[in-house]
């Protein structure tokens, strides 16, 4: 379904776009969730559906979904695309009810087929880490150091690598030998990162080797903040010269620190930001539950079988 030239209008349509406004901050992924919420939006003109969300048309919405899961299937998109679309639409119409708790979000109903990936995000093993804190190890530049404080740093809290790339040093404190870190995740809000053993050290050996006054702790040689495409390519790169021949990207560090993490799974939730399906949660004030996970979260080299 091409949306060039589409352009909706209409009360419901700055809905989404305060939604997405909400969501993010970033002018890219505002454009990327608008582009999701016009394909949907085409979709619903064309089969004369309303897309908003009220509870007296929930089930009629419901169907809808249902049916542009099978549009984009049979239309040859890829899980990936399907699942990042029916996110993103669930992420807006989350925003929405939250704004008005009269409404319902038709992305979340367990009714709807869902689009699964057939490729899951692979898990990197220890010693594969290993091979490529190597690596950074033999590059003796400053961009060396940076990159194996830099990989320890996703290994140890599991953090995205637009999280990683998010901290400054006037969100970065010093406690002993642990840094604390506010980064920002979806949605534009803040985790707090705590940071110990060979990640703090690694940290502290590119903050050394690499002195600049403010702003952000990962940069490129040239000075400018690195994005999330570079810390991709530092992944990329010492991969390869670790002679890795797997599929891995940022995201497996994350999906290692949810699998290796030895802390319980309320705390590694809270740690890696995710929203609980417990109610009971949203309402619950005890301590920093995720600061266990970042306290248990094993040493790559203790991780590799002897």
């Amino acid at each position: 379904m091409k949306i060039n030239g589409y352009n909706p209008s209409g009360e419901f349509v700055g809905d989404l776009k305060a939604a997405i406004k909400s969501i993010s901050a970033s002018k890219n992924t505002r454009e990327a969730y608008w582009a999701d919420a016009r394909h949907w939006l085409k979709f619903c003109e064309e089969k004369q559906i309303n897309p908003v969300p009220a509870e007296d048309q929930k089930k009629k919405l419901i169907r809808a979904t249902v049916d542009w899961a099978d549009a984009m299937r049979e239309s040859g998109m890829s899980s990936t695309t399907r699942v990042r679309r029916f996110a993103a639409l669930s992420s807006m119409y989350d925003e929405i009810c939250r704004m008005d708790p009269d409404l319902t979000n038709p992305f979340k109903s367990p009714r709807r087929e869902r689009p699964v990936r057939e490729r899951p995000t692979p898990i990197v093993e220890p010693d594969i880490v290993a091979r490529m804190l190597k690596a950074c190890a033999e590059d003796v530049t400053w961009v060396g150091r940076r990159d194996e404080a830099l990989l320890r740093l996703l290994w140890a809290t599991g953090m995205r690598r637009s999280s990683a790339v998010s901290i400054t040093r006037d969100r970065l404190s010093e406690d002993g030998s642990s840094y604390y870190a506010e980064v920002f995740k979806k949605g534009g809000k803040t985790l707090r990162i705590l940071i110990i053993g060979s990640a703090a050290q690694a940290l502290r050996v590119h903050l050394e080797n690499h002195q600049q006054e403010g702003g952000h702790i990962f940069t490129r040689p040239s000075g400018e903040p690195m994005d999330g495409r570079d810390v991709w390519l530092v992944v990329k790169q010492r991969a390869r010269e670790a002679g890795v021949t797997k599929r891995l990207s940022p995201h497996s560090f994350r999906a290692a620190f949810l699998t290796y993490g030895q802390a319980g799974l309320e705390a590694r939730q809270d740690a890696a930001g995710h929203s609980s399906p417990d109610v009971t949660k949203l309402y619950d004030r005890a301590e920093w539950r995720g600061k266990e996970a970042f306290e248990k979260m094993p040493e790559v080299e203790d991780m590799i079988k002897k």
